[in-house]
């Protein structure tokens, strides 16, 4: 918005300061990617811990242990 203002107004600093803020936004979005390689184990144990597992299974017995 503010680079269309600047060239709506033809203001040099209203454009230098758009662009200011795209450098810095830039840079705010690279520092909030993940870096890190997530292999399947991991991916294995984050979607694990995601899911619920307490479904219902073939012959098992759900009656609470006194």
């Amino acid at each position: 918005m503010k680079f269309k203002e600047g060239m709506r107004t033809n203001n040099p600093n209203i454009i230098a300061f758009a662009q200011e803020l795209k450098k810095e936004w830039l840079r705010l979005c690279d520092a909030a990617r993940v870096t890190t390689y997530l292999n399947q184990n991991d991916m294995n144990k984050i979607l694990d811990a995601k899911t619920s597992w307490n479904r219902k299974v073939f012959n098992k017995s759900y009656k609470p242990v006194k």
